[in-house]
Order: C-alpha cells, then structure tokens, then sequence
C-alpha cells in the first residue's frame, strides 16, 4: 500500500478531498522552492483576460497561493468542510460541485470587475489566487448536511446560514483588495446546489448508479477513500479487501 493510501485511511479524508489538498500543498511547495512563477502572471486578473487575451489566467489562478498563510486559511477548510459533503455526496458529485463552484467563482469575478470597471477602476486590476471561491462554495453547502440550524460562538449563538457572509467579511478584511466577487460568486454556487438550482446540470441518481455500476469504473471505486453515491455512508473496499471506516 502506498504512502498515500496509508494517509488516506490514517486521516479518514474522502479521496477527492484529500487529492485535491495534497496537489495543492505539493504544488505550492515545487512553486516556493524550484518553479518560482511569477504570482502576476498567472493570477485571475479581469485587465489581463479582457484586454489582453490571457485566458490561461481562468485556469492558472488555482493553481497558486500567495504564501503558506494563504494556502493555510484556503486548504484546512477546504478539508473540513469538503470531508463532510463529500461523504454526503458521494466522490464524483462531489467532483462536479468542486468544478462548479470554481467555475461559477471565477466568472463572477471576472464578469462583475469589468461591468464596475468606471466604478470601482482598482478592482479591474486586482490579482486573486486560490481556491477560496471554492471555499466558500463548500460552507454555503454544508448547511445543508448540519443537524443543527444554528452555530453556537462562546455566548453567542448564530444561525449558520449567516456565518459565510461573516467569514465572507473577515477574509475581505483580512487579505484587504481581495476577490470579494470571487468569495460572492462562490457563496452563491454553494447556495445554488443547496437549494437544488443546479440539479438540473447535475447527473441524476440513476445515472450516477448507473455509471458506478459500469466495468471500466470498479478501478476507481476500488481506491482508498472513494465515497459511492448509491451508498454515500458507506467505505470503498481497498484491493486487499479491508475497509475504511469514514
């Protein structure tokens, strides 16, 4: 069993989530010390996909974080929170909600920074990295899986549905001129999902089962920490047959 597998059971982490956390701390790692890109190259910057044609910037912002702060605040919830919905929803809904909110995040920004461009002028050149948009996709979502309606904080106790606006306002206060369309674009594809808006883009019960069922997919249900949607509370079987126990 490889090292990875041995992580995957050690920290009982969906295989999606955790794939998508180890690239991206690995990623971040062979940037720091060996690749060395410069970060206003390939940040989402609306300036640089309409005025100049970058399109690669859609693609690369992803990719890389500002620091290891950066990466902390986007990564550990990323896995907390994508642990829970994907558990829920099973590895490859939960795939199809990753690309959606990064999708949706990132047109939000790039659409609403260029319709405010003689408004807000300094938000049209504003460099956003990461995957926060993502991030806040996932707390939007996981409302929707919570027992309780509402999140007790010392001796306040808040509905839950109010605090990814206020983390929303504490990450904007915190990385000041920060993709506030991105964080906004991902709320709201978190909502989306929620309240069943995007079900019509998303595979059917039936299908997923039906594409789980399939001969060519046993490979990929077979690896550590995979979470089928037909039963998503259950473990996938490792090639020795053990189970792992989410």
């Amino acid at each position: 069993m490889t090292l990875v597998c041995k992580c995957i059971l050690l920290l009982k982490i969906p295989l999606i989530t955790f794939s998508l956390a180890l690239f991206s701390v690995v990623f971040f790692t062979l940037n720091f010390y060996f690749l060395n890109f410069k970060l206003d190259n390939v940040c989402l910057q609306a300036h640089g996909i309409v005025r100049s044609n970058e399109v690669s910037r859609i693609f690369s912002h992803a990719l890389f974080h500002k620091g290891p702060w950066h990466l902390a605040v986007t990564i550990i919830p990323i896995i907390l929170l994508g642990t829970q919905i994907e558990r829920e929803l099973g590895s490859i809904l939960f795939s199809l909600v990753l690309i959606s909110c990064w999708l949706i995040s990132t047109l939000m920004e790039v659409a609403m920074t260029t319709l405010l461009y003689h408004v807000a002028h300094d938000l049209f050149h504003v460099c956003s990295l990461g995957l926060s948009g993502v991030e806040f996709g996932l707390m939007a979502l996981v409302t929707k899986f919570l027992k309780s309606d509402k999140c007790s904080l010392g001796c306040c106790c808040l509905p839950y549905n109010v605090v990814p606006w206020g983390c929303l306002f504490l990450y904007y206060a915190a990385f000041h001129r920060g993709s506030i369309f991105m964080h906004i674009g991902g709320l709201a594809a978190g909502y989306a999902h929620k309240y069943g808006i995007l079900d019509c883009f998303m595979p059917s019960p039936e299908t997923l089962a039906s594409l789980e069922a399939k001969q060519c997919m046993q490979p990929l249900l077979q690896l550590p920490g995979f979470v089928t949607y037909s039963r998503p509370f259950l473990p996938a079987v490792l090639h020795n047959q053990d189970v792992m126990t989410f």
